[in-house]
């Protein structure tokens, strides 16, 4: 499975041994499915602009895998576009 989050703004991804990955507006990453009625849970630090803040309700992921009888799935959530706090009316 695959889960590419989208930002409306730079984040930079902080790697477990400190180092900051180079700013970006997509964040890929990628975990074997689970059996229905599993979870994982796993945390990852994202470092953005504080003046970058307000944008963060635009943010959205696309989730894609295969299930157990080899059908392609892609999923957006949150399933319907959120315009941010920032934006003209």
């Amino acid at each position: 499975m695959s889960i590419h989050w989208t930002f409306p703004c730079p984040v930079r991804r902080v790697r477990y041994t400190g180092t900051l990955d180079p700013p970006t507006t997509m964040v890929t990453f990628n975990t074997p499915v689970l059996a229905g009625g599993q979870e994982r849970h796993w945390t990852r630090e994202l470092q953005i602009d504080f003046a970058a803040a307000a944008d963060l309700p635009g943010t959205y992921a696309h989730i894609h895998f295969w299930d157990i009888d080899n059908v392609e799935h892609n999923n957006r959530w949150p399933r319907r576009h959120q315009v941010s706090v920032n934006a003209a009316h």
